[in-house]
């Protein structure tokens, strides 16, 4: 072969070393940007079942969301039962036994102080409403006190408040809770059932129904929604309602902090997106029906963020069914519904909304 045949196969067969510099260089490009951030697990610790309201309002819907802003990066495990009782959420998840979870503040009072200001009686106009006011307060007065230190948090929300209820005993006025045994949570509550002279006998709320089942406390002050959810009204004869509640109770939504570092700095982001006053706001609202007492009429105003199925119920203090104002679909908006208690008994009844698997619940009294 020829000298000159020979170079002319060599130049077509060996890459020059631009070409070569030039392919290196496509193929980081393209590497970077195929570079995928880290995928994580979240084992998420909540004490309560499947079909409690907190678990579905929060944690499920919150683990949705944070799935859904991380384009499935960030995923959510829950195990099939409880990893620590309810008072120790928050050493389980420093010591690193779940990720996240969810801590009554009355459990950790020697270390959460401020936060349990909502928990004082007479400021709870909705839970709503309670929960936005906590978190924003947090953030402007309270978040410098570091009182979080060693964990992430992501959320702060209140229940909708406790009523008084009684198993025997009509309670018409303070005297009549003098040495009367009353259920109570760690916290506001009991000190204020303290000092109307009843007797505080402080208990989870799925302790609860252990102490009115067998008739150990006279009463017990609750939220109405957990009084239908553990199955207490069927053990209670008479209610007091109290405007604002006669307290509250509010949580800490938590992470793990070495978790929380595990995370990338996108997802973190996407993450508090969906978190902190994110998530507490709901898609629908019960309003405070109106007038309340009422007779015979009560109007019964609901606001929906979008088209939806919904059933509006009435039930009777017992948890029976009484009527269906609503069974159906209907557009966004404000909504006013009423129902006629004409040829009802004078009494308590509960006004019950639900769209998809959330639940508001509000009291009303029928007083002719």
């Amino acid at each position: 072969m020829n000298t000159r045949l020979r170079s002319s196969i060599l130049a077509v067969y060996r890459p020059r070393r631009e070409s070569r510099t030039t392919i290196l260089a496509a193929t980081t490009l393209a590497l970077s940007l195929s570079v995928t951030l880290p995928a994580t697990e979240l084992l998420v610790n909540s004490f309560w079942t499947p079909s409690h309201l907190m678990r579905q309002e929060v944690f499920d819907r919150w683990a949705a969301d944070v799935e859904r802003v991380t384009e499935g990066r960030v995923t959510s495990r829950f195990p099939t039962s409880t990893l620590a009782p309810p008072s120790r959420q928050w050493h389980m998840v420093t010591s690193g036994i779940a990720d996240v979870a969810i801590i009554f503040n009355g459990f950790e009072r020697n270390r959460l102080h401020l936060p349990t200001i909502a928990d004082l009686p007479f400021g709870t106009p909705s839970a709503e409403s309670a929960s936005v006011a906590l978190w924003r307060t947090y953030k402007r007065y309270f978040e410098a006190a570091n009182e979080y230190s060693g964990v992430k948090l992501l959320g702060l929300m209140t229940h909708s408040g406790g009523d008084l209820y009684s198993l025997t005993t009509p309670i018409r006025n303070v005297a009549d809770l003098a040495g009367m045994k009353i259920r109570t949570t760690d916290g506001s509550s009991s000190d204020a059932m303290q000092a109307l002279g009843a007797v505080a006998v402080p208990s989870s709320g799925i302790g609860a129904y252990q102490l009115v089942s067998r008739g150990i406390v006279d009463g017990l002050i609750m939220p109405t929604g957990d009084m239908r959810t553990f199955n207490m009204l069927q053990h209670t004869n008479f209610a007091v309602a109290i405007p604002g509640k006669i307290y509250n109770g509010s949580f800490s939504l938590f992470m793990n902090i070495d978790t929380w570092n595990t995370i990338s700095k996108t997802d973190q982001k996407a993450i508090l997106e969906v978190s902190e006053e994110t998530s507490i706001a709901h898609n629908f609202a019960l309003h405070e029906p109106y007038p309340n007492p009422f007779n015979p009429r009560v109007n019964i105003p609901i606001y929906l963020d979008r088209k939806a199925y919904i059933q509006l119920n009435i039930y009777d203090i017992h948890g029976r069914y009484v009527t269906a104002l609503a069974d159906d679909v209907f557009t966004s908006g404000n909504k006013v519904f009423y129902w006629d208690g004409t040829s009802f008994a004078n009494g308590i009844y509960f006004v019950h909304l639900q769209m998809n698997k959330e639940v508001q619940t509000k009291k009303i009294i029928l007083l002719k």
